[in-house]
């Protein structure tokens, strides 16, 4: 009786764990740099086939003053409405497309279908 239970509980242990590790199998992540305004913007994307994950600046030469709306609300856009045809930043237009472009680019290496997040 005790090796039933213990059996049906390590079952249950293996399939808690399959199902928690299914979504997280399809994520990958790739970095991508791209010219802004100036060389050097480097994005990093994580996303499955279905879904942005995440959207992070790691590395950017941009005009601070200028760029600094680009920077943070471009990435959280994309991410929230899962796609890149989202509208830029004001003022900061070149950086706003460069973030997008990075996006798509990430997501075409990925082998992703880059029509699904338009």
């Amino acid at each position: 009786m005790t090796k039933k239970i213990l059996s049906a509980l390590m079952v249950g242990a293996m399939l808690t764990i399959t199902a928690c590790g299914g979504t997280q199998a399809g994520s990958q992540t790739k970095e991508v740099t791209v010219k802004g305004m100036h060389e050097g913007l480097k994005v990093k994307v994580t996303a499955t086939k279905e879904k942005i994950e995440k959207v992070e600046i790691v590395e950017n030469k941009e005009t601070p003053d200028i760029a600094a709306k680009a920077l943070k609300n471009v990435p959280e856009k994309i991410v929230k409405n899962n796609k890149t045809t989202v509208d830029g930043e004001a003022g900061a237009t070149v950086t706003s497309d460069a973030i997008k472009k990075a996006v798509e680019t990430a997501l075409q290496e990925m082998g992703f279908d880059v029509s699904k997040f338009k």
